[in-house]
């Protein structure tokens, strides 16, 4: 036989059942047709043709129990969502217990079709392998509190299913009460396991649940000894006036027997009797069916406000769940909040430290040296001053924690008594709700009297249609138990209103406490939205000042970067033109000791040209003879020619000298410079008083332009030490509010009943203050920029009309400006150490006294919010106290 599947096995097996039945039926239709008499044969003839000619159609619905939870898988599959609608069971007088608005499937025809609906309602189910794992196992992202609520309603079908089956496979089942109402599943199957239909189970064992396995299997051998009695779906009325019909055309049709059996009475007077006393029995039938319509209408009604109370414990129970998840995300977003804003506060302090570092440097850079020794040492003193003030706030700060360390045990040990008086109210609570059980085991123990009673009931019925003769008999039997009856529903009238009255006094109370507990959770997360929405707008805020505050940086590093490159480019230039100055003079200088060589070598050639006159002279008065007077002219001639020579070359390589000069210091204003073709000695010495006259004139105007630029330098850093004396007055008013809020919070620590509204308000205050100090500092920030665009303006202003240094080939700076640079570079880094590490120091002592402020600040409000929660417990159970 090849291997089957499951849904193949279990359609062949409902369509095998189907026709066993269909069968069975056109049997016994068969052999009632062959037992029928002459009279009832056209109605017997009618029936085989109805049988005959029935068919049956199969239709299935698909539904998932899960966590008490009652789904339909075929609308679930069909709508093609996670639209998921809990269903309930209703009691209908003819089908029974039935799942309301349950979808049913089209007639199948086919196993396809069965295959098709079994996989569509298996894809919809909460424990189907989808691609993500199972939907009903634990995930690790699950929380606790989702995990005690799912697990005790996992396998609560399956365990009272067991007690069930246990109770009725019991050999006195008639005498133990059977607990249907323990659990969905055994209410939606109380009538498959009370004998009324055909059932078929399904069991499924796993290899590797060795446990799971073996309970299945004790299972299975429990449910063939399930003993019970079979309840007739048919009304008790139809069935007692079709005897009587059936009775009446027996004795039409045999009126002599029944004359026999009168003896004296008339056959007509009997019968008439005996439908009176018919009647009789069919009012008392009738009364009695009512009252147990009404008895089953109030059960319906009952278990319809227990299932309501019981989702209304489910609604509470889950929203205090939602509501604990809410308040820990609340008190974790709190926490993270808290975080980024101490790590904001932390950035906000090193960026400012680093704008303040780089202030100091750029004005190190400007200022002279004695001016910031002063202004060191002035902020080490107030420093000095500050960081007492702070070490003072400590001890103050040490000495509120322990108060509040104090105060604490006094809260702790009212917290203990406290609960003690709540464990005394929770036995309370455990005994009323023992006593409760107690009522509910005794309801079912009556119930289960109570269908004692109706299958004696149903008995003496029988007995009654069995044995006509015995009316009067039957009466008294109907008396007795209609007396008993009547006792036995005063009894659970009595018990019903006992139970329902200690069940409304028990609700009433968990409902007064759900709707306290519900008030102050509501109260809490409504404080927690609005402050979440506080700070969320200051988070907002503070993230865009704080973009602000980067793009402001990076324009002010941008702008130091510039200043620097424009310092830079100015010092080279000023070495530049001190080293053009300074080969300048040198050749001056030259060219005067060459001046003054040519003059000194002029005189000394006019002494000789004196010298050789007068020897002519007295060589011609001496009588000589001329030929060695015209050779002596001739020979002063030559050599006066000779150094004419030499000294119109000495003219022209000066004048060659100071061209190039010139050409030098003009380079990059001027293309050409043409030289004038002169070679008298007079235009030269002229040419070159112009060069020197333009010389002289070049280096006042740079040396204005320098003394403009220290000008500029100086009031920049005055406005610089104005704008840190701002910043010093912002520290301090940021100081002003933090001892104000201590001292709010020491008003909250005197006055615990307004924690909440004061916290909040401190809280506000205290934003809006940083907000204030943020928008100062900004617009700080902003007229620095301003400023310093106009400085960067001016110097390029500058930079523009200053006459670009000279391109020479060796540039060499002065001896003693060098070393005066030097020396002001070496104390402007000590300087800028010393200033760096005291900010640092202030700085750090200043974090850690406002982390120290920020914890005391949450501790005081938790601790506020215990006692608040503390002094309303307290108050309840002196209430509860007062009232019994």
């Amino acid at each position: 036989m090849p291997d089957q599947s499951v849904a193949t096995a279990v359609y062949q097996a409902l369509a095998d059942v189907l026709q066993n039945k269909m069968s069975t039926l056109s049997n016994s239709s068969a052999t009632v047709a062959v037992g029928s008499t002459a009279n009832g044969g056209v109605a017997s003839t009618k029936k085989t043709q109805v049988t005959s000619s029935a068919t049956f159609s199969l239709r299935i619905s698909f539904a998932e129990l899960y966590e008490e939870t009652i789904t339909d898988l075929l609308a679930v599959a069909s709508k093609d969502n996670n639209d998921r609608k809990a269903l309930l069971i209703e009691d209908d007088p003819a089908l029974g217990k039935t799942i309301k608005n349950l979808t049913w499937s089209a007639p199948l025809t086919s196993l396809t079709d069965f295959r098709r609906l079994l996989d569509a309602g298996l894809h919809g189910r909460r424990s189907s392998n989808g691609l993500f794992g199972n939907l009903s196992e634990f995930s690790s992202a699950s929380g606790s509190v989702v995990r005690l609520s799912e697990g005790p309603l996992l396998n609560k079908s399956l365990f009272a299913l067991q007690d069930v089956v246990q109770s009725l496979s019991h050999s006195g089942a008639d005498e133990v009460p059977v607990r249907y109402q323990g659990s969905q599943l055994t209410t939606l199957l109380q009538d498959a396991l009370g004998g009324n239909c055909l059932t078929l189970v399904l069991m499924c064992v796993s290899p590797g649940d060795v446990t799971g396995s073996t309970a299945t299997f004790q299972l299975s051998r429990m449910l063939p000894r399930i003993c019970t009695f079979p309840v007739v779906n048919n009304d008790m009325l139809r069935g007692l006036r079709y005897r009587q019909f059936m009775a009446q055309k027996h004795v039409a049709s045999n009126p002599v027997v029944v004359a026999a059996k009168d003896g004296s009475l008339d056959g007509k007077q009997g019968l008439a009797d005996y439908e009176h006393r018919l009647h009789d029995l069919e009012g008392k039938l009738a009364q009695n069916v009512l009252e147990r319509r009404i008895l089953r209408e109030d059960k319906s009604a009952l278990t319809a406000q227990l299932g309501e109370l019981r989702a209304k414990y489910r609604e509470l129970f889950d929203n205090e769940l939602a509501l604990r998840n809410e308040l820990l995300a609340c008190e974790q977003e709190k926490l993270a909040l808290s975080e980024a804003f101490v790590a904001f506060q932390l950035e906000r302090d090193t960026q400012v430290q680093q704008l303040d570092s780089d202030k100091f440097e750029v004005e190190t850079r400007l200022l002279q040296a004695e001016q910031l020794v002063v202004e060191i040492q002035q902020d080490d003193t107030t420093k000095a001053a500050q960081i007492q003030d702070l070490c003072d706030k400590m001890n103050e700060l040490v000495s509120e924690k322990a108060r509040l360390g104090n105060e604490l045990t006094m809260l702790q040990k009212a917290a203990k008594d406290a609960d003690s008086a709540r464990g005394t109210e929770a036995k309370r609570n455990q005994q009323l709700s023992l006593e409760l059980i107690v009522a509910v085991n005794q309801k079912q123990k009556f119930q289960g009297e109570m269908e004692t009673l109706a299958t004696r009931l149903r008995s003496c019925q029988s007995q009654v249609e069995a044995q006509t003769t015995a009316c009067t008999h039957l009466r008294s039997e109907n008396d007795e138990l209609r007396q008993k009856v009547v006792e036995l529903e005063e009894k659970i009238d009595l018990m019903r209103k006992d139970v329902v009255r200690r069940e409304l006094e028990l609700e009433r109370a968990e409902l007064a406490i759900k709707k306290e507990k519900f008030e102050t959770q509501q109260a809490g997360r409504d404080a927690d939205s609005k402050r979440e929405i506080s700070v969320k707008q200051l988070s907002n805020e503070l993230e865009s000042q704080r973009a602000t505050f980067e793009a402001d940086k990076r324009s002010l590093e941008l702008l130091l970067e510039r200043v620097r490159s424009d310092l830079a480019r100015e010092i080279r230039e000023k070495q530049h033109t001190l080293a053009s100055l300074k080969t300048k003079t040198e050749e001056n200088e030259e060219l005067l000791l060459s001046l003054e060589r040519a003059r000194h070598d002029v005189q000394a050639q006019l002494e000789t040209f004196r010298l050789k006159l007068a020897l002519l002279q007295q060589s011609s008065t001496t009588g000589d003879e001329p030929s060695t007077g015209i050779r002596v002219l001739r020979e002063l001639l030559s050599s006066y020619q000779i150094r004419e020579r030499e000294l119109r070359d000495e003219l022209s390589s000066a004048r060659n000298m100071n061209l190039r000069l010139a050409r030098r210091l003009r380079a990059p204003n001027q293309d050409t410079l043409e030289s004038p073709p002169n070679n008298e000695s007079e235009g030269d010495r002229d040419i070159g008083g112009e060069v020197i006259a333009y010389e002289t004139d070049e280096i006042k105007q740079m040396r204005g332009r320098l003394a403009s630029m220290e000008q500029h330098a100086t009031s920049e850093m005055e406005q610089r030490a104005e704008q840190a004396l701002r910043l010093a007055e912002l520290e301090g008013e940021n100081a002003n509010l933090v001892r104000q809020l201590k001292e709010k919070q020491q008003l909250h620590q005197v006055s615990p009943a307004r924690d909440d509204q004061s916290g909040t308000r401190a809280v506000a205050e205290m934003h809006a203050s940083l907000a204030h100090q943020l928008e100062e500092v900004r617009q700080l920030t902003l007229q620095l920029q301003h400023q310093q665009r106009q400085q960067n303006e001016k110097m390029r202003r500058i930079t523009d009309t200053a006459p670009p240094p000279s391109q020479t080939q060796s540039s060499t700076a002065n001896p003693l400006d060098s070393h005066e640079v030097e020396s002001l570079r070496v104390a402007k880094e000590q300087l800028e150490s010393r200033l760096s590490n005291n900010k640092t120091q202030w700085m750090a002592l200043l974090e850690q006294v406002e982390r120290r402020c920020a914890e005391l600040l949450t501790k005081n409000v938790m601790l506020t919010e215990e006692n608040e929660n503390l002094r309303q417990h307290i108050l309840k159970a002196h209430k509860k106290a007062a009232e019994k």
